[in-house]
């Protein structure tokens, strides 16, 4: 049985922002044993409605597993949804993101079975297993961190499934994006991009010459957000900040192998753990980047 996991377009142009929630959840099912998976960066990729759909039914997914992270990502997704169960009535189409705060708009309007509603990588390593045995999403409710309707046509919230350990969380292999996508799209040289300088114009160290060729990404070091705001749409309470240790494996592998000398960090919350930003300072200074 196949799974294939697939991002959604986001804003009218690609940004470079990479996919990091599918790509962790991607990376932890491969570490789980799931080896018949792939993913379709279709908001990188930018196929038309029907390229994109004519591939997803070409690949015949058991489970089919939409990103969907931001609200204008809703469109998109019910004609995806409906257009795929259509041709592949037996597919279990499972979507998560944030755009998953609203899983009973989702489950009555569009064609999705099941919607998971907080983090995704334990969650659907489990409905993949169980994908196996069934597809009829009136048989999920035992599996924590989705949002269903049970045959009664109510809504069924499972519950929250315990979150990932600080050290597990966006723990991605940056391989998947080479093979997804052009990986230029999102670690690039900043000098040749249009508007990727806003930060970098006023600081004298970007022009020295030992930093013209090095690359730019954008990366988490944490997870969550310390406020407890009752709008939100967040599904995760705190937050859990990346070991420093942790952070320097993954920071070293950017530079060395993508010769990154910029980097950006796309945390909410960053610095909010005063021992940890210490102990995160120390560790960056040696690799001499430039950083915000």
């Amino acid at each position: 049985m196949k799974t294939l996991l697939v991002t959604t377009p986001l804003r009218p142009i690609p940004t470079a922002f990479p996919p990091l929630g599918t790509m962790s959840v991607l990376n932890y099912l491969r570490k789980n044993g799931i080896k018949d998976i792939e993913f379709y960066n279709i908001d990188s990729q930018r196929p038309t409605f029907k390229e994109a759909l004519d591939y997803i039914v070409s690949q015949e997914p058991g489970v089919l597993g939409i990103s969907a992270v931001v609200s204008t990502a809703y469109d998109f997704t019910k004609r995806l949804t409906l257009a795929v169960k259509e041709a592949l009535p037996s597919t279990l189409i499972v979507v998560g993101g944030n755009l998953a705060a609203s899983a009973e708009v989702l489950l009555r309007r569009t064609a999705a079975d099941l919607c998971v509603i907080g983090e995704g990588e334990k969650t659907f390593f489990e409905i993949v297993k169980y994908a196996h045995k069934t597809r009829n999403p009136f048989e999920y409710s035992h599996i924590c961190g989705l949002a269903l309707l049970n045959k009664e046509g109510k809504l069924v919230n499972t519950g929250y499934e315990a979150s990932l350990s600080k050290e597990e969380i966006y723990d991605v292999d940056w391989e998947d994006l080479e093979s997804s996508s052009d990986i230029n799209g999102f670690i690039f040289n900043p000098f040749e991009s249009d508007g990727a300088l806003e930060w970098l114009v006023h600081d004298p160290r970007a022009g020295e010459d030992h930093r013209k060729k090095k690359k730019m990404v954008e990366i988490y070091t944490s997870k969550g957000c310390v406020a407890r705001c009752t709008f939100c749409h967040r599904f995760e309470k705190g937050v859990r900040y990346i070991p420093a240790h942790l952070l320097r494996e993954r920071i070293d592998y950017l530079v060395t192998r993508y010769n990154v000398g910029f980097l950006v960090i796309g945390d909410e919350n960053f610095g909010t753990d005063r021992k940890w930003l210490t102990e995160f300072c120390a560790m960056i200074k040696p690799f001499d980047l430039l950083w915000r």
